[in-house]
């Protein structure tokens, strides 16, 4: 099948079904990676998985991640910390370890794939969980924002751990380069909050050009691909480099117009074309498995969800007060573009099976259908 007639279907079908399932409840993603298990060789087999598609994947996954970066300021991550840790501890450590353990000593997965399948399941995404914090407008209370951070630090800890998997150095190596990278980021951003009016006001002077729009976007896309491509080097996914990107973004330094003209562009192309293309593709990789996987499959979605309605009733119960328990725990719930992309990156690599693979993908589904409907309750902000 021609690519752009793939892309078109692929798109359509997950644009679709991501709506219809969203009528009822249930995150888009869910019906966008359903539609790409339905297209794909798992049931229909109308359209193959292919290298093409799969650098689509990763162009698509870029701006995706960049946008939450861009979403997530270090403000609110230095603000909320200490509180945000104890809760990645419990809802993300905590719950993939048992999912380790489980993966290993019951079903004798080797230990790599064990790690991957652990974190891959066990991590919320920030993606779900930040539409949905949006959505629902808890964004500005404290609760909302202790997890949006929480769910900043599993993900970036999640990364971290497949980049050590992935072993492109030495363990020792890579934590050198990961500390450096760490401190010159941090300085930079502290730098750049210093100056930030004169950077605002050579981004204003820049906008007011005749291509001052144009060459800002193209600054912040190749300042993400800077970012990304060094990250890349010292051995870790450039996923966490599009997403240490955003995170430089900031109003102040852009300005209030262009800062927003940035989200809402990035936002628009992601939600509809980047996200729903992400997910189909990611579905198309889904292959039927066997009988001893579909246990492992179960397990690991009944431990998951256990953790969760626990560990995030008790947590909600002491730090929060501003935001209900089982608002919390649906919040928690949120699976989608981080254990999706932990996954393709580990596929490719060589890290896990194909049949691993899609126990990640169907997990992720049906964990974004369990818990996020809790939310109902809670009044929606449009």
């Amino acid at each position: 099948m021609e690519i752009l007639m793939a892309i078109l279907i692929l798109v359509a079908s997950a644009t679709g079904l991501g709506l219809i399932v969203e009528e009822v409840g249930i995150p888009h993603v869910v019906g966008e990676i359903g539609a790409g298990i339905i297209l794909g060789p798992a049931l229909l087999n109308f359209i193959s998985y292919t290298k093409t598609l799969s650098d689509l994947a990763s162009v698509a996954l870029f701006f995706i991640v960049l946008l939450i970066g861009i979403e997530a300021t270090t403000d609110v991550l230095i603000k909320h910390y200490a509180s945000a840790a104890k809760l990645t501890v419990v809802s993300f450590i905590v719950p993939s370890s048992f999912l380790f353990l489980i993966s290993h000593f019951i079903f004798g997965i080797p230990l790599v794939m064990c790690a991957i399948i652990s974190i891959a399941v066990g991590v919320p995404s920030i993606s779900i969980v930040s539409i949905l914090i949006l959505k629902y407008g808890l964004l500005h209370k404290e609760g909302g924002q202790k997890i949006l951070v929480s769910v900043v630090f599993s993900d970036i800890l999640a990364f971290v751990i497949l980049a050590a998997l992935s072993g492109g150095g030495s363990s020792f190596m890579l934590a050198i380069g990961l500390t450096a990278f760490s401190l010159t980021f941090f300085a930079l951003d502290f730098l750049m909050k210093r100056h930030a009016r004169e950077l605002s006001d050579i981004f204003g002077s820049l906008r007011k050009t005749e291509r001052g729009e144009a060459l800002s976007f193209s600054f912040v896309i190749i300042a993400g691909l800077v970012i990304a491509s060094l990250l890349q080097l010292i051995g870790v996914t450039y996923v966490l480099g599009a997403f240490f990107a955003g995170l430089l973004i900031s109003r102040a330094i852009v300005g209030a117009r262009l800062f927003h003209m940035l989200k809402n562009t990035f936002r628009r192309l992601n939600n509809s074309f980047f996200i729903p293309l992400f997910f189909s593709i990611a579905g198309l990789e889904v292959s039927l498995i066997s009988a001893q996987y579909a246990l492992l499959l179960i397990a690991l979605l009944l431990v998951s969800t256990v953790s969760v309605l626990v560990v995030g009733y008790e947590w909600a119960r002491i730090e929060v007060h501003d935001i209900k328990p089982t608002s919390v725990v649906a919040l928690l719930g949120g699976r989608g573009a981080v254990g999706v992309a932990i996954g393709s990156i580990a596929l490719s690599g060589g890290l896990i099976s194909d049949n691993i693979y899609s126990i990640i993908v169907i997990a992720t589904v049906c964990l974004s259908t369990i818990l996020p409907p809790l939310l109902r309750g809670q009044r929606t902000v449009r």
